[in-house]
């Protein structure tokens, strides 16, 4: 945030006096207020933009960068449209969790904001199927975590274990990709930041 103070007064002999000037500066970093109304716009079958809002001072554009499970390249968006940005994303495939990041940069620092987008898969019962969604039942017996895989961000294998805790204080700095694989067959998927 900058400034100018200025002074200025009469004396009792009617002289008029000014002051130097003075700038400052509180030196803030930016705020991004709030994202709101969101909106989907499809593309294809599987892929969408995500259209919303931002409210932010403190800097003169945004980036948006769009990060999906599947993919190591970093797509980027610059939107110049100070204190409200109407923004749409780049293109994100909905059968992948996706993380669009939000900043706002000036020369005090930045301020980031995430939205997080979970995978929207298709429904895999087979035409023929007549059974409702209260019908079908889900086995919550077997939910005990088996051994877990650890990728780098290229895809390339890092290391297989059960102790998950032990393989993450062995990781170097950086992104990888954990793969849990519990009793019964269920399998998740997460990233991980090591810093």
């Amino acid at each position: 945030m900058e400034g100018l103070i200025k002074y200025k007064c009469i004396a009792t002999d009617g002289r008029e006096y000014t002051a130097q000037p003075l700038n400052i500066s509180l030196e803030l970093k930016p705020l991004i207020k709030s994202i709101t109304d969101f909106v989907e716009y499809p593309t294809s079958e599987y892929n969408y933009q995500l259209g919303f809002t931002v409210s932010y001072v403190g800097a003169d554009y945004l980036t948006v960068s769009v990060i999906e499970e599947d993919c190591s390249a970093v797509r980027t968006r610059w939107v110049y449209e100070p204190i409200l940005a109407h923004v749409v994303s780049p293109e994100i495939c909905s059968l992948f969790n996706t993380w669009i990041e939000v900043k706002a940069t000036n020369e005090y620092g930045a301020t980031t904001a995430t939205i997080e987008r979970l995978a929207n898969l298709p429904p895999t019962q087979s035409q023929n199927s007549t059974d409702s969604i209260e019908d079908l039942e889900v086995d919550t017996q077997d939910t005990s975590l088996c051994q877990i895989e650890i990728y780098n961000v290229s895809g390339q294998f890092i290391g297989r274990g059960e102790d998950q805790e032990s393989l993450k204080q062995s990781l170097r700095p950086g992104l990888y990709i954990i793969r849990h694989y519990y009793e019964g067959g269920r399998t998740t998927v997460e990233k991980y930041i090591k810093r």
